[in-house]
């Protein structure tokens, strides 16, 4: 009954993690290297809710951050970037979220798109 609800429009926002994106909004949470992880309610959730937000530091792998005074300073920057030109497994398109009118935003510690 959970997933019927996800696939019927229940939810009006969404927070979910991001892997790896594109510049066409592809989202990858699925392939990481060598590793194959399930993506669990992902799909069903993001597909069908008129507002995604989808949430991740902008790299990874040794990403070290500190606010000072209210900003934000990269104590050092992590090894493995985020925002990729290409995905090896799209599991959120987003040229489909548009076409479906949903409303997207990617969010990291840096901006928001």
């Amino acid at each position: 009954e959970q997933f019927d609800f996800y696939n019927g429009g229940g939810l009006d926002v969404c927070f979910l993690g991001m892997a790896q994106v594109t510049a066409s909004g592809d989202v990858n949470v699925t392939r990481l290297g060598d590793r194959l992880t399930g993506p669990g309610g992902f799909i069903d959730i993001s597909q069908c809710t008129k507002r995604v937000n989808l949430l991740g530091s902008f790299t990874t792998g040794g990403l070290q951050v500190e606010i000072h005074d209210g900003e934000l300073q990269i104590v050092q920057e992590g090894s493995i970037k985020k925002f990729v030109t290409s995905v090896p497994e799209v599991t959120f398109s987003g040229s489909q979220a548009l076409r479906r009118g949903q409303i997207v935003r990617y969010i990291t510690e840096r901006c928001v798109f």
